[in-house]
């Protein structure tokens, strides 16, 4: 009521030529006090600022609305973890979050923020609750640079969220003690082992595979990502890929005799961005933006290639 009001002012004052009068901080709150000076509603549009609150302030043409700096009154500055909505100050981000060069970051897990705005961690270094450390397997990454040389980046496309350090293996001898090999039901990647859910990042279980258990993608949210020719199972939130018959692999999968494996066929809902590759009975890439920043897609092995 107190912007319209203000405004009705302006209008009836436009129309008899007298001075224009900007908007005040009235109810609006933020860390730095209104400009007193004459600042005005731009009367004849040398304001091409294109915004329904367009006005003229001693920064320039600014949208009261929106405009940080100019919330809902000239020179009304929000706080860095503020945003101007509606001529308010309000917070941006959820408490977890930090407000970081126009967007929101977790400040634990980000390699870019980590801890705070601007700290960027190393090359194969991975932020771990707000510290730089050496990426180990699990951790978030968002191309292979993330994790390190030896390690590579399974990508957020194949469900695995916020990407996960892992490397191929055939034993669990190629992973470290703290990780071990594991069949996701595409190929076999090192896993960090886990004793309960919290050993493991959002958006992980910790899942029993044949010895132990593993932090895992949650597979009820995507199972055509996470899982390709397995099925999740929604009780244990995981995927298997051991069968007996075609109705205990995902829909469109067949059951493999001889191995006891679930393969996939061009019928297999393999996820978007993803398709059969009928060689290896996996699911795998069709479209580079599947596979993470930096990376592409070889088609003909339905693999990612790159950093």
């Amino acid at each position: 009521m107190h912007r319209i009001a203000i405004a009705s002012i302006v209008c009836s004052l436009a129309s008899c030529g007298s001075p224009r009068v900007p908007p005040d901080a009235g109810g609006d709150t933020g860390d730095a006090s209104v400009d007193s000076s004459a600042d005005v509603r731009n009367p004849d549009a040398s304001c091409t600022l294109d915004a329904a609150d367009a006005w003229r302030c001693p920064s320039g043409c600014a949208d009261l609305d929106n405009d940080p700096v100019n919330c809902g009154a000239c020179g009304m500055r929000c706080t860095s973890d503020q945003l101007c909505q509606s001529g308010a100050c309000q917070n941006a981000c959820v408490s977890t979050e930090r407000f970081c060069a126009g967007s929101c970051v977790n400040p634990r897990t980000d390699r870019t923020n980590c801890g705070g705005c601007g700290v960027v961690c190393a090359t194969g270094q991975a932020c771990a609750a707000g510290v730089c450390a050496a990426s180990s397997f699990g951790a978030p990454c968002a191309t292979s640079i993330d994790c390190g040389s030896d390690l590579f980046c399974l990508p957020a496309g194949f469900g695995w969220t916020g990407g996960y350090c892992s490397r191929a293996c055939a034993t669990s001898g190629d992973c470290d003690t703290a990780s071990q090999c594991v069949d996701d039901g595409r190929v076999r990647f090192c896993l960090r082992r886990c004793v309960a859910r919290t050993d493991c990042r959002d958006g992980y279980q910790c899942i029993p595979v044949a010895v132990g258990s593993v932090c895992a993608p949650s597979c009820t949210a995507r199972p055509d990502v996470v899982c390709g020719a397995a099925r999740c199972d929604p009780i244990a939130d995981r995927c298997v890929n051991g069968c007996d018959h075609d109705d205990e692999c995902s829909l469109g999968s067949t059951c493999e005799t001889v191995s006891r494996r679930c393969r996939c066929t061009p019928a297999t809902r393999c996820g978007d961005g993803l398709a059969c590759n009928l060689a290896t009975g996996s699911c795998g890439c069709v479209e580079d933006r599947v596979c993470g920043a930096g990376r592409t897609c070889d088609r003909a092995l339905a693999q990612c290639r790159g950093a």
